[in-house]
Parts: C-alpha cells; sequence; structure tokens
C-alpha cells in the first residue's frame, strides 16, 4: 500500500529522467536540462468534499487526455473513476487517495481508502432494482482487469487497468 497524503488536496506529478525515477514535478523550467517522462500523478483528499472530488475528476481526465491517445475510451474511464469514487464515499468515508501511473503503455487507476476492508463481488445484484452492488461490476466490465487488496481495518486499494492507451510519449520541459 502507498500512503496517503495528508495535505487537503494534495497533487503530485511523477516523472522519470534517464532510468530513474523522480518526484515530484514541481516546476517547470527553461533551463538546458534532460527531458522529464510523466509516469503518473497522485491526488489526495477527504472523499466528503464534493467539490475536491469534482476537481480531482476533472484533473484526472485532464491528465488522461494530455497523455493518451486520442483512440481511448475515455467515457469509460470517467465512468471507472466514478464508481470507485461513489464507493469510497458510501462505504469508507475520509481521506483517499488516487493514483494514475502509467505500465508501459496502459494507464493503472488506483483508489486507497481508509475504509474497513470488504469482499469483493464483480458480479450484479440478484435484485435487478437494488441501490447498490454494480459499482465494481461496471469497473471489472469496463476495465482491463481490477484488484482488490483489502487489508482488513487498514484501508483497501482497487486497482484497475483503464481502457486507455499512452499516446507517444511525452515531454515534461
Amino acid at each position: 500500500m502507498w500512503a496517503l497524503e495528508s495535505a487537503q488536496a494534495a497533487c503530485r506529478v511523477w516523472a522519470k529522467q534517464g532510468g530513474r525515477l523522480r518526484g515530484p514535478v514541481t516546476e517547470r523550467s527553461t533551463n538546458a536540462r534532460p527531458r522529464l517522462i510523466v509516469v503518473g500523478v497522485l491526488w489526495s483528499f477527504q472523499c466528503e468534499d464534493a467539490r475536491r472530488a469534482e476537481h480531482v475528476r476533472a484533473h484526472f481526465l485532464t491528465f488522461l487526455h494530455t497523455f493518451a491517445a486520442s483512440n481511448s475510451d475515455f467515457a469509460a474511464a470517467e465512468l471507472i473513476f466514478g464508481e470507485l469514487i461513489a464507493n469510497v464515499v458510501r462505504y469508507a468515508p475520509g481521506r483517499v487517495a488516487i493514483r494514475v501511473e502509467w505500465q508501459e503503455t496502459s494507464a493503472v487507476l488506483s483508489v486507497q481508502d481508509q475504509g474497513e476492508g470488504f469482499t469483493p463481488s464483480f458480479d450484479l445484484p440478484d435484485d435487478p432494482l437494488a441501490e447498490c452492488g454494480r459499482g465494481l461490476f461496471l469497473v471489472s466490465a469496463l476495465g482491463r482487469g481490477v484488484e482488490v487488496d483489502s487489508c482488513g481495518g487498514r484501508g483497501t486499494t482497487v486497482s484497475v487497468k483503464l481502457p486507455v492507451t499512452r499516446a507517444l510519449q511525452r515531454n515534461l520541459d
């Protein structure tokens, strides 16, 4: 598990320079130096803060549109993001950390909460009119593999490979 940020709504961009991971990237410089290649971003906030959640959703989409190929399924990625955050708000209120990182050409979204943990079910509920039980089904149907790491009483991390592909490498100057 990765640590939750203590800042109110931290956003950190991680980049690599040469073969080493460097981060967070906090400034852009016009000085001549080796180019940085963005490999991921991390946000952290109180999930009860709806305005902050919308702000992070907008940044998430901007990040994907900036670094993903134009033929990626951005709508599905946004739905996956929304379902995972809705689950945290509903079942594990408190601080949430959201990470998107590029693993080769695939974007992986990880959402970490501080809840009690749960046993995942990726099936539709038996009652088609039930108000809950569809989130992980949708995430698994739209994503390319879902992993749930539940640490009983110490939080849960749900990771999913998004249906987006990295565009040709873009450098951060």
